[in-house]
C-alpha cells in the first residue's frame, strides 16, 4: 500500500498535520492530525509502497509491543486512510 497524494508533514503548536502538496492538493485539501505513532506510520507510507505487514513489524521495532498489536493498530490506521481514500494498494 502506498499513499494516493505526496504529502509533507507540518508541525502546529498543539500537533503534528500531514497535508497535501501538488496535484493532490487540489484533490485533498484537508489536514490528518497525526499522534506520534500515528507519525510514524505515515512517514513510512510516505516513502512508498510498503506492506501493512511491514508496517507491523517497524511499530512492533520501534515502540516494543507484540506483533499482534502493531498489526491491530497498523490495520486501524490503514482503515482512517481508506475511508478517506488516501490509499493505493
Amino acid at each position: 500500500m502506498k499513499l494516493k497524494y505526496e504529502f509533507i508533514i507540518c508541525s502546529t503548536k498543539d500537533a503534528e498535520v500531514a497535508v497535501a502538496v501538488g496535484e493532490g492538493s487540489m484533490l485533498f485539501n484537508g489536514m490528518i492530525k497525526l499522534n506520534k505513532s500515528g507519525k510514524f506510520i505515515f512517514e513510512l507510507l510516505m516513502r512508498g509502497n510498503i506492506s501493512i505487514e511491514d508496517v507491523a513489524i517497524a511499530l512492533k521495532n520501534e515502540y516494543n509491543i507484540d506483533l499482534d498489536t502493531a498489526l491491530q493498530e497498523a490495520e486501524e490506521f490503514a482503515k482512517e486512510l481508506r475511508a478517506n481514500d488516501l490509499l493505493e494498494e
